[in-house]
């Protein structure tokens, strides 16, 4: 992370292979929000659980493009 409100902040996705030759994506999140004890607070009672939903959200939506039957992933090109 170069800016942003958080002390650091890192997204990565990983993609593995199956045996039955599917794709499986999974999300790499590190972050710590600033502000000490009250920002390590936030990030516990808070913060956590709003990511895992929003990547939940997200991640259907990326799945629901790239297997629509009417290819409306193309719709995301240039």
């Amino acid at each position: 992370m170069l800016a942003g409100h958080f002390r650091s902040f890192e997204h990565e996705h990983f993609y593995v292979r199956t045996e039955e030759n599917r794709t499986v994506m999974r999300d790499g999140l590190r972050f710590s929000a600033p502000f000490g004890v009250a920002g390590s607070l936030t990030e516990h009672l808070f913060l956590r659980r709003y990511f895992i939903k929003f990547l939940q959200a997200r991640n259907a939506a990326i799945r629901r493009v790239a297997e629509s039957p009417t290819h409306e992933w193309r719709d995301y090109l240039s």
